[in-house]
């Protein structure tokens, strides 16, 4: 039986009796045939109060006529019905689903991080950096520092202009970001800043500098704790370019260390780095 009685669980242990065949006696064809009808009607009730389902069309009752095609709609469903009435109520399947591994199309790429493997990872170095960075937001979020000037800042669309002010050029040394500057900053434009620092990263193909790394931490730092998709994709995306990148020194292995710990970790990014905080 696929619903419940309505009644279940308001009958007294007085007025509960057991099951015939329990008692010792078996049931007759007739009561077998009432139990069959009283299955139909509960499943029927369960079906309009869970799916607002109601039998439209009056359907027989019983076993169809199989030698023939049904002829009307109403044989159709009652064709339906009885075949319905065979089937188990849970079916396991035996099927290898992994000999079609093979024939899947991928139409867009995973964005998953349980596939990354990062070399020479300290797991003790992250658990604590990651205490103060939760340390650090917390100052930050019951803080009201004074906001500095914003009349210099180029356009907040200028993306060319704004990589120029966080990590430098020729002529420009690049600017270390503050927290008062990051509290100036709104939600959106902290994440459309930090999807562009993901972007830098991939395209100066100059590995991962300190100066990026500092803006990375400090606009992680003012984020809020929930944020859209796309901004957990950004993360994830600084998770790979860190996981295929070959630190050249001690200082760009603590960068990654960073990154890590502020994506993978704190931010749950990386699926690999749950037991990080255990």
């Amino acid at each position: 039986m696929n619903g419940f009685h309505p009644d279940f669980g308001r009958l007294s242990l007085a007025e509960a009796t057991l099951p015939a065949e329990i008692e010792g006696g078996e049931k007759d064809e007739h009561e077998q045939e009432d139990d069959m009808e009283y299955d139909d009607e509960v499943d029927d009730e369960f079906d309009r109060h869970a799916f607002g389902l109601y039998q439209q069309l009056p359907v027989p009752s019983g076993e169809p006529d199989l030698s023939s095609e049904p002829q009307t709609a109403e044989e159709y469903l009652q064709r339906v019905r009885y075949e319905a009435s065979q089937l188990p109520d849970t079916m396991i399947s035996t099927l290898d689903s992994s000999q079609y591994d093979d024939r899947r199309t991928s139409y867009v790429e995973t964005s998953s991080t349980s596939g990354i493997e990062f070399q020479n990872l300290r797991p003790d170095w992250i658990r604590g950096f990651v205490n103060d960075f939760a340390q650090l937001r917390s100052d930050l979020a019951c803080s009201e520092l004074p906001r500095p000037s914003t009349a210099h800042l180029p356009s907040l669309d200028d993306a060319d202009a704004w990589r120029t002010l966080c990590l430098g050029s020729a002529s420009h040394p690049g600017m270390e970001p503050s927290a008062a500057f990051v509290q100036s900053l709104d939600q959106i434009f902290v994440r459309r800043l930090l999807r562009w620092q993901s972007i830098w990263l991939t395209e100066d193909g100059q590995g991962l500098s300190t100066l990026a790394t500092l803006w990375i931490y400090s606009l992680a730092a003012g984020m809020d704790e929930v944020f859209p998709m796309g901004t957990a994709a950004t993360l994830r995306d600084m998770l790979r370019f860190c996981a295929k990148l070959e630190p050249r020194d001690e200082t760009e292995l603590i960068n990654v260390h960073i990154i890590v710990a502020v994506a993978g970790v704190y931010f749950k990014q990386g699926e690999q780095f749950a037991a990080m905080l255990q």
